[in-house]
């Protein structure tokens, strides 16, 4: 079984937010909040994980699962800086994710298949 899922951000929509804003805490796990305000550009790492979220969130509707919170979907950063998904209730499936940013844009691209 595999699911995809796409999302596109706006990252302007990041540039104000702070690490102790309502929206990054009910969004992102102390951790990934750590890694974003490390960058020297944290909205383009905002949008980033947030696109992936959402672009997680898809593919788990494409196989019948409704995620109730933000906070189930975690999106790390290995040594190498590269994103994997640390998806907690879902040991079954494998996640494989990209993501990347422009001056103005940050997408997601998630492929979700049975381990």
């Amino acid at each position: 079984m595999i699911s995809v899922g796409v999302d596109i951000e706006k990252i302007n929509r990041f540039e104000s937010l702070l690490p102790e804003s309502s929206f990054i805490k009910k969004i992102f796990s102390p951790e990934e909040i750590k890694y974003c305000f490390s960058k020297k550009h944290p909205a383009e790492t905002l949008a980033a994980k947030f696109a992936g979220k959402e672009a997680i969130i898809k593919a788990l509707n494409g196989l019948n699962y409704k995620s109730n919170s933000y906070h189930e979907i975690e999106i790390l950063n290995k040594n190498d800086n590269s994103p994997y998904v640390n998806l907690k209730n879902f040991l079954n499936y494998h996640i494989s994710i990209s993501l990347s940013h422009s001056d103005q844009y940050a997408i997601a691209f998630v492929l979700i298949f049975n381990k």
